[in-house]
């Protein structure tokens, strides 16, 4: 189970290094864009697109961990489907040949013939990738599992109109005191993240999570993007991550004085009104960089009240909240007008991907939205809050903090 750890994280890098190779490319860029038609299209926004970046990183993972184990290799699930058109109205089917130079060959026929970017990018797909023995030394050594009913989600890429506009925007109103590098931005490639999680099959709980955020600092004198990577695993009695220095210190100077709940900027006014009423709130682009921010103790709370996040975006970042003894809950069960504070196996998401609930093959919305915390007793107290005067039984008082598998092990 370690080892699968390392191959996530490895693929997360590799995953990152091509999303920023084609982003830099300024004239590659332009050809790469394809806007997502019928039932691929997010009602969210007015345009939802697609990339060569995205297609390619999932196929790139989809490969390197089904080589590694190919006992999953029919067990691991995206976003995207493998067939890529360009601008130019040429389309292929995207995936990992043999050898760097067939997959050139094969992804030039997208890139108007230009073989140095293929070559490029086909370099990139078959590079090997090292992880800094430190980078994994939290690991226990004890965890034997077998593969096959073992599942993975990838989001190549979350936040895509983020990665495509570019732009960089932070929100200065929650830690206005922070180093650039911890602050919450509000749009733009900061937004942006890979997301690889591992489930048990057989139950939907999730394992082990790792959120990739390739565009974390810019580096001015290389003119060049460094990112930075986070794993949790949560396993029976083994619960680590990497976010050793998360939660930041909290004092009067850099943190509000009140919770911070961190929504999306469409989220209804009349639910964030109320929420104003007892916290800070502030709005961000991308649900797995929002995610990640509660991880890092930069916001409380993640509400989403509506049916627009998938099982790829949230099986990752559920798993790294579980190791740091919060999670995730479905918003509508826990979020119900009942004076009864719901268990955390009445409020838990399934990424079993077979689930009728998960709607068609292909949808796996959550339906109900999410709310996604660290601490369980803040998250009761936003209950508290978005059911106004009603009367509650403190739900920290039963100390539960995760979905209780143990019914479906």
């Amino acid at each position: 189970m370690s080892e699968l750890v390392r191959v996530l994280l490895a693929a997360s890098e590799k995953a990152a290094n091509i999303a920023r190779l084609i982003r830099a490319e300024t004239k590659l860029f332009s050809l790469l864009v394809q806007e997502k038609k019928g039932e691929e299209r997010n009602e969210r926004f007015v345009r939802d697109f697609k990339t060569l970046a995205d297609v390619l990183i999932q196929e790139s993972l989809r490969h390197d961990i089904g080589e590694m184990y190919p006992d999953m290799k029919d067990n691991i699930y995206g976003e995207e489907s493998n067939t890529f058109s360009n601008a130019l109205g040429a389309t292929i089917t995207v995936k990992v040949e043999d050898t760097p130079e067939l997959t050139a060959k094969l992804l030039s026929q997208v890139l108007d013939g230009d073989m140095d970017a293929a070559k490029l990018l086909a370099e990139e797909v078959h590079r090997e990738i090292k992880l800094d023995e430190r980078e994994t030394s939290l690991l226990p050594h004890d965890l034997i599992e077998t593969y096959e009913n073992i599942g993975i989600w990838i989001d190549p890429i979350d936040a895509t109109n983020e990665y495509i506009k570019g732009s960089e925007e932070f929100d200065k109103i929650c830690h206005e005191n922070l180093e650039e590098e911890d602050q919450v931005w509000s749009a733009g490639l900061h937004c942006v993240t890979v997301l690889i999680g591992a489930f048990y099959m057989n139950t939907g709980q999730p394992i082990i999570g790792v959120i990739n955020q390739p565009f974390w600092k810019y580096d001015a004198a290389k003119q060049k993007w460094n990112g930075r990577f986070f794993w949790g695993l949560s396993l029976g009695s083994h619960s680590v991550s990497t976010l050793t220095r998360y939660p930041l210190p909290r004092n009067e100077d850099n943190f509000p004085k009140r919770h911070t709940v961190i929504l999306s900027s469409s989220e209804d006014k009349a639910l964030k009104d109320k929420l104003k009423t007892k916290f800070n709130t502030i709005s961000s682009a991308g649900a797995g960089y929002k995610l990640l921010c509660v991880a890092l103790g930069l916001a409380d709370v993640y509400l989403l009240s509506k049916d627009s996040v998938h099982l790829w975006d949230l099986c990752g970042p559920h798993c790294i909240l579980n190791s740091l003894g919060g999670g995730i809950y479905s918003y509508k069960n826990y979020c119900q007008d009942s004076e009864q504070v719901p268990s955390g196996k009445q409020c838990r998401i399934s990424y079993d991907p077979h689930q009728e609930s998960n709607g068609k093959e292909g949808n796996f919305v959550i339906k109900g939205g999410i709310l996604g915390f660290r601490d369980v007793q803040i998250a009761a107290s936003v209950r508290e809050c978005i059911l106004a005067d009603i009367p509650m039984t403190p739900c920290y008082e039963e100390r539960e903090t995760v979905p209780d598998y143990s019914d479906d092990a």
